[in-house]
């Protein structure tokens, strides 16, 4: 768990990343600027994901959770 990256877990459930369509390769510059901020988005978000561990997120929880 000290290994495991969210970004794996999620590859397992969801199988691997696939490209995003159009994005920054839109003609209209509407698009196309909105696209490179999407681009970005999902930058961040791999990044995030990629670098957060299952021990992480572990660690973070309360050792004692009771449900009723």
């Amino acid at each position: 768990a000290a290994k495991i990256a969210l970004s794996e877990v999620l590859a397992v459930i969801d199988g691997p990343d696939t490209p995003q369509r159009g994005s920054a390769r839109e003609k209209r510059p509407a698009a196309r600027i909105l696209g490179v901020v999407w681009d970005r988005v999902r930058a961040a978000e791999r990044t995030v994901l990629d670098t957060t561990t299952i021990a992480e997120l572990v660690a973070q929880t309360s050792p004692h959770e009771w449900t009723i």
